[in-house]
């Protein structure tokens, strides 16, 4: 299950830069609001496949996947 966690983690630290960086340059643009949130709900899928990885409580993690995942 622990393939990549290392990848997991820089994928998501990326897209939570992109986020902020889309929101601070792009602040009037109408779709900056959906993009943000997009790229924050795929980082936070990255962040839990890492932290499956990497602690002990996988069921919290799974279901946080699960949810940002559905979204």
């Amino acid at each position: 299950m622990c393939f990549t966690p290392y990848i997991s983690l820089a994928t998501a630290l990326l897209e939570f830069i992109f986020a902020t960086l889309i929101l601070i340059y792009f602040r009037k643009s109408k779709v900056t609001h959906f993009v943000v949130a997009l790229l924050f709900l795929l980082g936070t899928y990255q962040f839990t496949e890492m932290m499956l990885c990497f602690t002990g409580n996988a069921e919290l993690w799974v279901r946080v996947g699960f949810v940002a995942y559905t979204f």
